[in-house]
């Protein structure tokens, strides 16, 4: 799926995972990985960004989403559901700017992904597959394998730190009502 292309390219360089011979994730991987912590936007409103001419006049050319890291794909309407263009896109900062004023609200649909959940992810899967390594000592000469594993967690939880915060909704069942 093109659409998603950078944001596979963009996790890959987040676990020091380069595509190639040597991978250890292929693409599917991660995009499954990334699927889990997809987040859906359907008709969410953009928020304009001012533009101030000369003499103080205000132009509203410029959108932003809340986050960033959104697919390629998306779609940007106006508030009759007419899709708009815009002139520029940056969907890894979340922002989009038209060369006329739409009207507003300007709405979004598509898919954002968490990059940095995503990736501390599949870096403990990594080091779940790096734990089966071992440390050798012969001879006077230590050769330690362990720390890769170790390496990988640490990294995984820096990454957790800079996740996107999740919520849920709980039901009590043992209230009696």
């Amino acid at each position: 799926m093109a659409s998603i292309d950078a944001i596979v390219a963009r996790v890959r360089l987040l676990i020091d995972d380069p595509s190639g011979a040597d991978q250890e994730f292929t693409d599917a991987e991660i995009q499954n990985a990334l699927t889990l912590r997809r987040d859906e936007a359907r008709y969410y409103p953009l928020m304009e960004v001012p533009s101030i001419a000369a003499g103080g006049t205000k132009t509203y050319t410029t959108f932003d989403a809340p986050v960033g890291d959104w697919e390629t794909d998306v779609v940007i309407t106006d508030t009759s559901y007419n899709v708009l263009s815009p002139a520029t896109s940056d969907p890894v900062a979340g922002r989009w700017t038209f060369s006329t004023e739409p009207s507003f609200p300007v709405l979004i649909t598509g898919f954002t992904y968490d990059l940095y959940g995503s990736s501390a992810d599949l870096l403990m899967q990594w080091s779940t597959r790096e734990s089966c390594a071992f440390d050798v000592s012969a001879d006077g000469l230590s050769l330690a394998r362990s720390q890769k594993a170790e390496m990988k967690q640490a990294r995984a939880h820096d990454y957790y730190a800079k996740a996107r915060t999740r919520s849920s909704n709980l039901v009590r069942t043992d209230e009696v009502t």
